[in-house]
């Protein structure tokens, strides 16, 4: 017997409710962590710009899209790190109609970033 032959399948069922819910789960979960990061790096750049604003300091940023780049990059690594909990509450709401969406049959749904 070779050593493929004794490896675990993947997924044993594509199609089976459980394993279908447990793939929209992952989904759900990277999702929310992402609107996560992204809702912070938004609240913490209007959060700097209202301070250089409240400061006088409201010209020219020559290294503007560089700051830009590590408060995003830093909201993602936050996120991805438990981050502040929105992403849970999030996770939290959105699974109910996940799990009722699986059990009630439906069909695996792509949403296309185009509409």
């Amino acid at each position: 017997m070779s050593r493929i032959g004794s490896l675990p399948p993947l997924m044993a069922n594509p199609t089976d409710p459980q394993e279908v819910l447990k793939r929209k789960e992952k989904q759900l979960e990277k999702a929310c962590k992402q609107f996560e990061g992204v809702f912070l790096a938004s609240l913490w750049k209007e959060m700097m710009a209202s301070a250089r604003r409240l400061g006088g300091e409201d010209r020219k940023r020559p290294f503007g899209p560089m700051e830009d780049t590590a408060v995003e990059m830093a909201s993602e690594a936050l996120s991805e790190a438990e981050g502040v909990g929105l992403w849970k509450v999030l996770y939290d709401q959105l699974q109910g109609s996940l799990s009722a969406e699986v059990s009630a049959g439906g069909k695996e749904k792509r949403i296309s970033a185009g509409g």
